[in-house]
């Protein structure tokens, strides 16, 4: 691979860090609306889905910027993955179904987050008193559409340690990382059933939470290691190999 070609990896590597720093930065932005429930109006669960317009209209603007933090990093992310896809194909070789399996597990948890980010944005541009009413519809979906892409990201974690683990596309602490984070992020699957409690997509730990921050802690670590890694391939290639003392002896008997 030609420099310029290493240093379009090196920035695929560099996004993922970026994608954790606006999803740091929504998140921060999430947990000054006080979602733990100290103040008024606090973060309903589904349960309570009819309360959701009452906390909008006083965290309007934070429930702004968290959709457009949100939605720009899981741009960062896409770019990122496409790097991801490359280490996992190269290391596996063809066909290449733990890549494959892995890239569309994530496809799909980006998408359905994407639909999730609409849907809450779309809450925040209410006007009259009906669309206001439409709000619990919208922030009960769009929870639920977050809770199905954490469950679509398992497919994503175990592609990836089924490659690391099995053909060393990834360091395989990152292969077994990748399977904890998929046992956190199952329980998007159990969300839609869970109106409240632990398991709620909207404010639960295991249906909301663990999913979250096991992805961002991962595309964090995982970035690390990329671009730590491009970096050594790189100064690697740029530095000739020193001469063969069998070769300089060779060189000078003929000179001679």
């Amino acid at each position: 691979m030609n420099s310029k070609g290493r240093q379009w990896e090196q920035m695929g590597a560099a996004s993922g860090l970026f994608a954790v720093l606006l999803f740091v930065a929504a998140a921060i932005i999430f947990l000054n609306t006080d979602p733990s429930g100290g103040n008024t109006p606090r973060l309903p669960n589904i349960a309570n889905a009819e309360a959701a317009p009452a906390f909008f209209a006083t965290h309007l603007n934070g429930i702004r910027a968290q959709v457009m933090l949100n939605g720009i990093g899981s741009v960062f992310f896409l770019w990122f993955l496409g790097t991801m896809w490359t280490v996992l194909r190269g290391a596996e070789g063809d066909p290449a179904r733990g890549s494959v399996i892995a890239t569309a597990g994530a496809l799909v948890g980006t998408a359905l987050t994407l639909v999730g980010l609409v849907l809450t944005g779309t809450s925040t541009m209410v006007t009259s008193l009906p669309q206001a009413e439409t709000v619990p519809t919208l922030y009960s979906a769009a929870a639920l559409s977050f809770a199905f892409a954490g469950g679509a990201f398992t497919i994503f974690y175990l592609g990836v340690a089924e490659v690391s683990l099995r053909a060393g596309g990834l360091p395989k602490w990152l292969g077994w990382l990748a399977l904890l984070a998929a046992v956190a992020s199952v329980f998007g699957f159990v969300a839609p059933y869970a109106q409240s409690g632990i398991f709620n997509p909207a404010t639960g730990g295991l249906g909301f939470y663990s999913h979250y921050i096991a992805f961002v802690v991962w595309v964090l670590l995982a970035s690390v290691w990329l671009g730590i890694a491009q970096h050594r391939n790189r100064k690697a290639t740029a530095s000739p190999p020193p001469a063969s003392p069998t070769s300089t002896t060779a060189t000078e008997g003929a000179a001679s």
